[in-house]
């Protein structure tokens, strides 16, 4: 019985997290519709039966799409459609590579535990905005030279969020074991 490369278990191990994160957060723009409904139908005061039909097909939209959307904010989801939009232009100096973009999520998911606490000794296990922020860091190369697009990475997150542990697992990262190699030898 032949053996499964690694690389082909590093490929497959996630699919592609950005993409399922976009798939969800890519009906902001319904959010905002049903957002300035409500707005509307606050100022007027009253009943206004015909923003109010349109508010409940609204929400009965957003109900019944498959996977289940969330509401982000207006940058988040703007910095998705554009990272969409370079990963499905086969003109793009930018392309996805799976295998980076994996590397460093099976390292957080399979190397790092919580310290403390009734999670302590437990792998962490990230949720979906976090696999699709550490894959679009770390998967989104040049084509030519294989460097990351996004070197930097900004994050705000609640007070008392546990974020020195979420911020630290992205520092912790090897390097994927890839070399660059130039035409200039």
């Amino acid at each position: 019985m032949k053996k499964a490369r690694p690389e082909g278990r590093i490929r497959e191990a996630y699919g592609n997290p950005v993409r399922e994160y976009w798939e969800r957060i890519r009906h902001k723009p319904l959010f905002v519709q049903m957002e300035l409904l409500k707005k509307e139908i606050r100022k007027a005061g009253g009943s206004h039966g015909e923003k109010e039909a349109a508010l409940a097909a609204l929400k009965e939209k957003l109900g019944g799409l498959d996977p289940k959307p969330i509401n982000v904010s207006q940058k988040v989801h703007d910095i998705y459609q554009e990272v969409i939009r370079i990963m499905d232009d086969p003109g793009s100096r930018w392309e996805y590579d799976p295998m980076r973009a994996n590397h460093a999520l099976m390292f957080v998911e399979g190397y790092c535990r919580h310290s403390k606490g009734e999670m302590g000794g437990k792998p962490f296990l990230l949720e979906g905005w976090q696999k699709a922020l550490v894959a679009t860091a770390f998967g989104i190369v040049g084509k030519e030279d294989g460097l990351r697009k996004y070197r930097e990475v900004w994050t705000y997150v609640n007070t008392l969020d546990k974020k020195s542990r979420k911020i630290m697992l992205l520092f912790l990262v090897p390097h994927p074991p890839f070399a660059v190699v130039s035409n200039n030898q």
